[in-house]
């Protein structure tokens, strides 16, 4: 009996089984990844729409959820400018300060 092994090196033939590339369901895009990728983005343009921001990472042929793409944008905003429940306790915390320090917080 004769026994003989191929080794395709290069298929020349078009490819014509369906593509993977572009799946509706990427577990590796999660939001964390998302935030890694749109965060300069959003240094120079934190008003940016979720869905301006999908359409910028099609460039990675990939499908993403829009609530993937939003709550990615959610973690870079709040990894650029701070959490919005600290900025609020921060107001409360300057007013005090300022009352504090000015004339009319002494009773003068």
């Amino acid at each position: 009996m004769l026994y003989c092994i191929l080794q395709i090196k290069r298929l020349v033939d078009k490819h014509t089984c369906a593509s993977r590339a572009k799946v509706d369901h990427n577990s590796m895009a999660t939001n964390a990844w998302v935030r890694d990728r749109v965060i300069d983005i959003l240094r120079e343009e934190p008003t940016i729409g979720a869905a301006a921001l999908k359409k910028m990472l099609e460039k990675y042929n990939i499908k993403l959820s829009y609530y993937v793409a939003w709550d990615g944008k959610e973690m870079a905003l709040e990894q650029i400018m701070g959490k919005w429940d600290d900025s609020f306790e921060d107001a409360f915390r300057f007013k005090a300060e300022v009352e504090r320090t000015s004339m009319l917080g002494a009773g003068i």
